[in-house]
């Protein structure tokens, strides 16, 4: 349970949840490992630019507290080609509260949760699935940015997706799905693969 408030390296490993207990700073490695989850509860982990954030498979991280109203953003000042999140890793943007969703990582799989609007600020990239779980709101925002989902899509029931005026872009080369509640909205839908489908979970016909 890190509690420290500067690391030069950190490393979260086992299968266990390791929950931050105080705002902290990373100077070099950010590791998450083994199938641990990485629970930031109300706190900020913040980086010095110079390490890497890595999370292997199985591995999850989860940003914000379900019963606190307080904006837990993704793990910032990490240089982009530094971060390297498994494409079968999963972030979590679970505040009670509005959450802006960063454009930094190419994320594995990437869930909204708990309330609030869970806000894009530019593209992003999921190389597994988008979960829209109950009681939160996914929303591209004013503009026309672009989620690109390689894995599944599925909106839970009690949830939102605002879809404004954005593109969601089915990609990859395996099967995919679409899971909405009872049905989907999208405002531009793109199918760009190498490979495979995408159907709707409760319909027959293939995209």
């Amino acid at each position: 349970t890190p509690s420290a408030s500067t690391y030069y390296n950190l490393i979260s490993s086992g299968t266990s949840i390791k929950t931050i207990l105080a705002p902290i700073t990373v100077n070099g490695n950010l590791i998450v490992s083994g199938s641990s989850t990485l629970y930031t509860a109300q706190f900020q982990i913040t980086g010095t630019g110079a390490g890497n954030l890595q999370m292997a498979s199985g591995t999850t991280l989860l940003l914000g507290n379900t019963a606190v109203a307080t904006a837990v953003s993704f793990t910032t000042n990490f240089v982009a080609g530094n971060i390297l999140l498994d494409p079968n890793s999963t972030v979590s943007y679970q505040a009670n509260t509005n959450q802006t969703i960063s454009a930094v990582p190419v994320y594995g799989n990437l869930t909204t949760a708990t309330s609030g609007f869970k806000t894009l600020v530019n593209n992003i990239t999921a190389k597994g699935n988008v979960l829209i779980a109950a009681g939160s709101t996914l929303k591209v925002n004013n503009t026309n940015f672009t989620i690109t989902v390689e894995g599944n899509w599925t909106h839970e029931v009690g949830a939102t997706f605002d879809e404004l005026n954005g593109t969601v872009i089915f990609s990859g080369s395996n099967n995919q799905f679409i899971n909405g509640n009872p049905t989907e909205t999208f405002y531009n839908l793109t199918v760009n693969k190498s490979g495979g489908k995408v159907q709707p979970i409760d319909n027959l016909t293939d995209i």
